[in-house]
């Protein structure tokens, strides 16, 4: 079985992380229970054959794309902020955390998708992780465990708050509107966060 190339006339062919990659950026778009093969096949100037391919059915596809989010928008996230000095990490997280509006709507769609077990369980190790991860930030900031677990769970209702309101809101009126607006939420909100 042979499947079709990504360009047309191009002899490269299009591989599981492409299907996957564009099956996540039609999140942006689309709720999950709207995304079709035969929708993502025509994005991609592909055929179903090709995503057959590579994938058995719709929901192996959805559980990829679920995986693949939890490792670029949580365990990367956590390398990358971990990588920073330790006095340095909150204000990092936030600024990789409440990023672009397009990938908070697709990270919205995903944690709205919890009524499909494999993306259940996902979002619950996600949950877990980020919570747990942000808890150990304020913990190295010396804050009892109590008050780190705390601030943690508060810092990260206010992201899904963030999220749900990046995802819910378009046009570019909105979409101005936001982005004079974040700036000084991301101020606000990291004074919180590093409050003593």
């Amino acid at each position: 079985m042979s499947e079709a190339s990504a360009v047309p006339g191009s002899r490269q062919r299009l591989t599981r992380d492409d299907w996957i990659a564009a099956g996540a950026a039609l999140l942006a778009h689309v709720p999950l229970d709207r995304l079709e093969v035969e929708r993502l096949a025509a994005e991609l100037g592909a055929t179903k054959g090709s995503f057959y391919w590579h994938f058995t059915n719709r929901a192996e596809l959805i559980e990829a794309i679920a995986d693949s989010w939890e490792r670029d928008a949580t365990t990367r996230v956590i390398d990358e902020v971990g990588s920073a000095p330790a006095n340095e990490r909150v204000s990092r997280l936030l600024h990789v955390a409440f990023g672009p509006a397009a990938e908070a709507r697709i990270e919205w769609a995903i944690l709205s998708s919890t009524s499909v077990a494999a993306v259940a369980s996902v979002v619950e190790r996600v949950h877990a992780a980020r919570i747990g991860y942000i808890e150990r930030l304020f913990a190295e900031q010396g804050l009892p465990r109590a008050r780190a677990d705390a601030r943690a769970r508060i810092l990260y209702a206010a992201y899904l708050g963030y999220l749900q309101m990046a995802a819910g809101h378009g046009g570019t009126e909105a979409s101005a509107r936001r982005s004079r607006a974040h700036s000084g939420f991301l101020a606000e909100l990291e004074t919180l966060a590093l409050a003593p």
